[in-house]
């Protein structure tokens, strides 16, 4: 599965369940309700707070392709990502960015950066220094001249922007420093990452420090219901703004609430605390913090 933007014990803390006592039938299930309450977070407000690849890397016909007539002014052309808050192109996470030399060949320019092309990583404006105006330009308009698969999502920087990074070293349970790969990307003290994929033992940290000079973070262990864990390099350290992620386990919980088939202790017995009110009540926060960060009201 995909990384959520929350995790079980979030929906367990809302049904009024002991965090701490969820079976792993009971585990399996609400981290499936969560997986599909993030995606329709991404799909809803166009602002994913996670990192999503576009193109799969060995499939080239799954990139984002760009025809001449996207392109605006040049030399240089700019043109227009499909997405914004873009990760820095980097090839060792699989990321590519080519142009047209022929009717059937491309050449391979994702480290000429600055020199081929450049990328306004947050609007997602790329201009493009080389393209074949002879033959594209005038002979065909419609010419494919520009293809990339790259990372959306998580690029951080600010409290209402998710970040996402990995530890460059393992850490125990006590630890209370964490060594990241980007320890920039996150905002300004005090908040809280998730650590892990959320799956088996997610753990919630509090950081009341962050050193960018040294890509550390100073926190607080086993938050919000969850406990420490022990983590290896290359564990994934993901921020998300809270209301972000009490409205996706808001949508998780509603779905489950409803769901006629669920073995849960939420009686329909027309008071204040009936199943279709607690949905109501779950549902206008979904919505509300949706409407927040799409700018538009959803419906």
């Amino acid at each position: 599965m995909s990384l959520a933007y929350a995790v079980p014990e979030d929906v367990a803390r809302l049904l009024g369940d002991p965090p701490d006592q969820l079976s792993s039938g009971r585990r399996q299930e609400y981290r499936a309700r969560l997986e599909r309450a993030s995606q329709k977070w991404d799909r809803t407000t166009g602002r994913p707070m996670r990192t999503i690849r576009v193109g799969s890397q060995a499939r080239t016909e799954t990139w984002e392709y760009h025809d001449v007539r996207e392109a605006r002014g040049g030399p240089p052309v700019t043109i227009d990502i499909n997405y914004g808050s873009i990760l820095p192109i980097d090839r060792d996470a699989g990321d590519r960015v080519e142009i047209r030399k022929g009717r059937d060949s491309w050449d391979d320019v994702t480290d000429e950066e600055g020199d081929t092309w450049t990328l306004n990583y947050r609007s997602g404006e790329l201009k493009a220094y080389r393209f074949l105006i002879s033959r594209a330009f005038f002979e065909a308009p419609h010419e494919r001249f520009l293809r990339l698969t790259y990372r959306h999502g998580g690029l951080g920087g600010d409290r209402n922007l998710g970040a996402e990074t990995a530890l460059t070293s393992s850490v125990t349970d006590t630890e209370t420093t964490l060594p990241v790969g980007e320890a920039a990307a996150f905002p300004r003290a005090p908040f809280t990452v998730l650590l892990g994929d959320g799956v088996d033992s997610p753990e919630y940290a509090t950081v009341t420090a962050v050193n960018s000079d040294a890509d550390e973070l100073t926190v607080e262990r086993g938050q919000e219901s969850t406990s420490p864990v022990a983590w290896d390099a290359d564990t994934t350290v993901q921020y998300s703004p809270a209301d972000v992620r009490e409205a996706v386990a808001s949508k998780a919980t509603e779905q489950l609430i409803m769901n006629d088939d669920a073995d849960l202790s939420v009686p329909d017995n027309g008071n204040l605390s009936s199943r279709a009110e607690r949905a109501e009540r779950l549902r206008d926060e979904w919505e509300e913090t949706c409407g927040k960060y799409a700018g538009v009201r959803t419906l």
